[in-house]
């Protein structure tokens, strides 16, 4: 997702309302409140349904006032998978990681999971570059959830999917503030109530995807490697938590209290 697109779509929520309601990466959200930045973090999440209840807990409850007082109300949060390591080798640890040029999303947060996590080059590139970068070296590998994967085709030029699993992808919906207060108050009611419903179905359907789209890869001949040291990375991913917390990208200890959410 290009960088412009939550900027571009908020002012047009505001201004001309030709866009009401967006599925947006949760670093575009953290723009406007820090603490959402939180999510992209490290093994903050155990899982989707512990992500779920963590998103929609107490210790949250307060940003998703302060998102209101932004111009927009987030109606829930959807799961896009979790995100594993692509390379040309299996991966047991960040030791087999370390010097490696990673591909990254263009945001401080990946690359601080690139240095700390893998002890790696971050390597910021569109995801359109990917593909090629990969298979001309010019990285190593990228990490991604198993849909992104499938769908970009990484797997063709990566002989490995490493299950590092060191970032559960949150993807808010967001929808304008006054596009709710233009209805009346019962059919405000019913889209929030709907996007609610919904989340288990769309959630389920990202995990039936993951498991398909992981043993299809598998059938096209990619060796899935599960890392024998993975408690490592979860050890490493510290350095990220204190590095983020000393830049003010999140409130310190809302990761503690986000992780320890059962």
């Amino acid at each position: 997702m290009p960088d412009s697109c939550f900027l571009q779509w908020n002012n047009n929520v505001r201004e001309s309302g030709s866009i009401d309601i967006a599925v947006l990466g949760i670093g575009e959200v953290g723009k406007y409140v820090t603490d959402f930045n939180v999510y992209e973090a490290p093994y903050v999440f155990s899982s989707c349904d512990q992500a779920m209840r963590a998103v929609n807990s107490d210790v949250m409850a307060p940003y998703y006032e302060q998102i209101k007082g932004k111009g927009f109300s987030i109606l829930t949060s959807l799961y896009y998978g979790v995100r594993d390591l692509t390379c040309n080798f299996p991966v047991d640890s960040p030791d087999d990681t370390a010097g490696m040029k990673i591909r990254v999303p263009d945001h401080t947060i990946p690359s601080y999971i690139a240095k700390y996590v893998f002890k790696a080059n971050a390597t910021p590139m569109s995801l359109s570059e990917v593909y090629l970068a990969l298979q001309q070296g010019v990285v190593d590998g990228q990490e991604n959830p198993i849909p992104t994967i499938y769908a970009q085709k990484f797997h063709e030029v990566c002989n490995y999917i490493n299950l590092t699993q060191h970032q559960i992808t949150i993807c808010p919906v967001i929808i304008g503030n006054n596009v709710l207060e233009e209805m009346p108050d019962e059919y405000a009611q019913i889209v929030r109530d709907c996007f609610v419903s919904g989340t288990d179905t769309v959630n389920q359907l990202v995990l039936d995807a993951e498991e398909e789209q992981l043993q299809l890869m598998i059938d096209e001949g990619v060796q899935v490697h599960e890392p024998a040291d993975r408690q490592a990375f979860v050890d490493a991913a510290a350095q990220v938590v204190e590095a983020c917390e000393a830049e003010g990208l999140w409130t310190a200890g809302l990761y503690d209290s986000l992780q320890a959410i059962e």
